[in-house]
């Protein structure tokens, strides 16, 4: 299996919990993936090919979720051994593709006619997790990422120049550096900086990939049967900013790959739930231990991240959960 199918299997397994949020993942991944066609006057069917089965089985729970249509799911076999079989999803006119696609903001109604849209509305990606999972999305449609043992390099492929333009603005919100080329008629927005790759794959969800990138190793220590309650995809966002941040001290630090652990253990204290995470980076200075959770700060250059990530999980911990968090050098 390649690290680029890696990738999409696990991405393929997150599954938003509000509504909005879906609805951008699945406009990207139609419009990146997925193709229209003409019915009749103004009635249009929506189709949606891959040759990734849980990219399938995705796509097929996000209409059924917010849209209430079960899809049927049709399977090409290729005869061709060393080609994958084709998973096809159809939505038709009669079960409402012409009000999806609208919501989508992929088409737009003008008087009696319908036209498709050049943009990436507003109404889709209005706030920092649509954003994020709309370039989920777009790289479950039409993305691809080399094996790192031999290089580093992501693309998004689409066949329209101005999605191609929105794509690229983007990813740049985040300061990627994404660029275009056109090769063999389609667009391919690319990124190459092995940091950029990074601060991707866990921007989109990725986070066992980007894991698997730096080479670091995770020791679990799990206390079973319990649970905690609250909002699943900030807690998972909030923890994993605490790995990344791990991981790129690892880097700034060069420390030797097989020096690069992280600990996770977790322990329930009467109606409270505890979890620790250390790592083997060596700690922070306490200047900088004040500041951690302090908007924009970063121990990186300005150039490599905007230092946001820990203060979102501080908020996230502390102000949409009730709880707390701290740093100690061990």
């Amino acid at each position: 299996m390649s690290f680029s199918t890696q990738v999409k299997n696990e991405l393929s397994r997150i599954i938003p919990q509000q509504r909005y949020v879906k609805i951008a993942e699945l406009s990207a991944i139609i419009r990146t993936g997925g193709s229209i066609q003409l019915m009749g006057f103004n009635k249009l069917s929506l189709k949606i090919v891959t040759e990734n089965p849980a990219i399938a089985r995705k796509v097929f729970s996000l209409i059924k979720s917010c849209y209430n249509i079960e899809v049927e799911i049709q399977v090409k076999k290729n005869n061709n051994l060393k080609k994958n079989n084709s998973y096809i999803l159809m939505v038709s006119y009669e079960q409402g593709a012409n009000d999806i696609l609208t919501e989508m903001g992929i088409i737009e109604k003008s008087k009696n006619d319908l036209h498709m849209r050049n943009d990436i509305s507003k109404d889709i990606i209005k706030d920092e997790t649509s954003k994020r999972a709309y370039i989920r999305g777009a790289f479950l449609g039409g993305g691809s990422i080399s094996d790192p043992e031999k290089t580093y390099h992501v693309e998004f492929v689409t066949m329209d120049e101005d999605l191609s333009v929105y794509i690229k603005d983007l990813l740049n919100d985040y300061d990627f550096n994404a660029k275009i080329i056109i090769r063999k008629n389609v667009f391919v927005i690319y990124l190459k900086e092995s940091s950029n790759i990074s601060d991707l794959l866990n921007i989109i969800g990725a986070h066992n990939a980007l894991l698997h990138l730096e080479d670091i190793k995770i020791i679990k220590d799990y206390e079973l049967d319990s649970k905690v309650y609250g909002n699943k995809d900030e807690l998972i966002q909030s923890f994993f900013n605490i790995l990344n941040n791990s991981k790129e001290i690892f880097i700034e630090k060069d420390i030797v790959l097989e020096n690069r652990y992280i600990f996770v253990h977790t322990q329930k204290i009467d109606n409270l739930f505890k979890i620790i995470i250390t790592d083997t980076a060596g700690g922070i200075s306490q200047e900088n231990k004040a500041k951690i959770f302090e908007p924009y700060f970063t121990t990186k250059h300005k150039s490599l991240g905007k230092g946001l990530s820990l203060a979102l999980t501080y908020r996230i911990i502390v102000e949409h959960h009730n709880g707390k968090i701290e740093v100690i050098n061990e």
